[in-house]
């Protein structure tokens, strides 16, 4: 299940970093950080 986690977090950060500077973000910074607090313990087992 981890593996499947840090998959989705490394496609989600490449499809940000491929996204145009100049192009407006369909997903803010403040609404990742917003999903990925309740899986950040998880991760680093921190439950």
């Amino acid at each position: 299940m981890k593996g499947l986690v840090i998959s989705v977090i490394v496609v989600v950060t490449m499809v940000q970093f491929m996204a145009e500077p100049g192009e407006t973000a369909v997903v803010s910074c403040d609404e990742v950080d917003e999903c990925l607090v309740y899986c950040v313990p998880y991760l680093t087992s921190r439950t």
